[in-house]
């Protein structure tokens, strides 16, 4: 997977199912809530002022193809369209599957504010880690 990672900016063609599978993994974990906190994080520190909902709104466009919807209710009812689609959305079914799990209970995790204070957020995070040790992920 690690090896993939930079094949579509590298030219090495990604189409075969093999490729296609590596690259859908690689693209699954961006939205993984340890990878998507880490994110928001890291550009808290650089000085961007996002919000966890901005940070799930610029994902869309990415995660989601040309012609794919996602639940209005996520706030951005807009399609991406070729401008907006530069990096390609998972090709796998197994990656979609995974792609909207990851969105809803990122949502929800949002509406549910976990941003609203230092506590929480290092609360949520920390289940998350644990969820990861429990499984052998860690």
């Amino acid at each position: 997977m690690v090896a993939s990672h930079d094949n579509g900016y590298l030219g090495i063609p990604t189409t075969d199912a093999n490729r296609l599978a590596l690259r859908d993994a690689d693209r699954a974990w961006v939205m993984h809530p340890l990878s998507f906190y880490k994110d928001w994080v890291s550009k808290l520190r650089k000085g961007e002022n996002l919000s966890l909902l901005d940070l799930f709104h610029s994902r869309l466009t990415s995660f989601y193809g040309l012609g794919e919807s996602y639940p209005q209710e996520w706030g951005r009812t807009e399609k991406p369209d070729k401008e907006d689609a530069i990096q390609s959305p998972p090709s796998t079914k197994l990656a979609k599957e995974w792609r909207n799990r990851q969105f809803a209970a990122c949502f929800d995790e949002i509406q549910n504010n976990i941003s609203s204070d230092a506590k929480t957020f290092r609360e949520t995070i920390e289940r998350h880690i644990r969820a990861e040790l429990s499984a052998g992920r860690g």
